[in-house]
């Protein structure tokens, strides 16, 4: 967690990754680029086949009058994802 407030990455995805081959016997660290890479290759296939529920787009409409909303897209995965992803004011 103090990793992630430092640095604003999530870890808990490479902190698994490098933990489940820890447990096989592989000597790597989280920080380790291949883990990155692991975790991509693991969720990219993932975020490809997201879809939004029918209705979601009126939905957060309808709720940007009364409530302040916000879309972030942190993950690398999802900054190259060639999806149209809405605003509201």
């Amino acid at each position: 967690m103090e990793q992630t407030k430092a640095d604003g990455r999530e870890t808990h995805n490479r902190l698994w990754v490098a933990g489940a081959l820890q447990a096989l016997g592989h000597a790597v660290d989280p920080s380790d680029a291949r883990v990155d890479e692991a975790v991509e290759a693991y969720f990219e296939p993932f975020v490809r086949s997201c879809q939004l529920i029918p209705g979601t787009y009126d939905m957060l409409a309808s709720l940007a009058g009364r409530y302040r909303l916000g879309w972030f897209r942190t993950s690398p995965i999802l900054q190259r994802s060639n999806k149209s992803w809405p605003v509201w004011a």
